[in-house]
């Protein structure tokens, strides 16, 4: 008779695992993100040879394939283990095959403060509200109202520190103010603008001597500043100059005109 023999073939389930790299850290902002990341695949707690280099030439995807699905009879457990980014937290997601692993970074953010100082003693010539515009990176970002009711100052919150790894450099810039001049001093994220009012200083030579023909044709006068001006009939025996009016502190600054002949206010 004939003998048959057969052949009872099992073939193994053969399965694929992916995993995708998402980034939650505003495009990088604080400069944190590494250009590479390494992940192994494990199984049932184990690291096996199938290792992945993950980063933005593929897209931060990768995926291990041949896989075996059970062993002994039991489903293989297959995880993914990436290595520690400092800076950031990590969690994962699973769709079907698919892990996700996102990571966190809290990213840094400021405070910035403008401040208006008036130096000026009450002056009606002061306005009674003034634009500034917040400049990041000299580029225009925000603008504040500033006046007596919000005791002219302003804070901008929630302000990212850093963009693509570079600190970001707020400045503020203000409408120009006829008739003052100002300086502006910054420490750390607190601007103080101060506005001096300019003061007028005129000198005017007044002669009572009956068109005396000995008259000089001109003379010279001092400011207390040490500025020194030139009068005669060209200029109608006038001059004026400006200067700021009033000390940091606040206190007005008194001028006087000397010559050799008197002293003036």
């Amino acid at each position: 008779g004939t003998i048959s023999t057969l052949v009872n073939t099992h073939v193994s389930q053969i399965v694929t695992r992916s995993v995708q790299k998402v980034w939650d850290d505003a495009d990088n902002q604080d400069g944190l993100r590494p250009d590479a990341l390494t992940l192994v695949l494990y199984a049932n707690g184990a690291p096996t040879d199938r290792v992945l280099q993950l980063s933005a030439e593929n897209n931060w995807e990768g995926e291990a394939t041949g896989l075996y699905a059970n062993e002994n009879g039991q489903p293989i457990s297959y995880t993914w283990v990436e290595e520690n980014v400092e800076g950031y937290t990590a969690s994962q997601t699973l769709q079907g095959d698919s892990t996700i692993i996102t990571n966190t970074h809290q990213t840094e953010t400021v405070s910035v403060t403008v401040t208006k100082v008036w130096l000026d003693g009450g002056s009606s010539m002061r306005p009674q509200q003034l634009q500034l515009t917040l400049l990041a990176n000299d580029v225009a970002l925000d603008t504040a109202q500033l006046n007596a009711e919000g005791n002219w100052t302003r804070t901008i919150t929630d302000l990212p520190r850093m963009a693509s790894g570079e600190v970001i450099q707020y400045t503020w810039v203000e409408e120009s103010v006829d008739g003052y001049v100002s300086n502006v001093a910054t420490v750390g994220y607190n601007t103080t603008i101060r506005n001096t009012l300019m003061r007028d200083l005129t000198v005017r030579k007044v002669w009572d001597d009956e068109l005396n023909p000995d008259r000089p044709a001109e003379i010279r006068v001092t400011l207390s500043d040490g500025t020194e001006v030139t009068l005669s009939e060209d200029n109608a025996w006038t001059q004026t100059l400006t200067r700021i009016g009033f000390e940091e502190d606040g206190t007005a600054i008194s001028y006087t005109w000397r010559s050799e002949e008197h002293t003036s206010e």
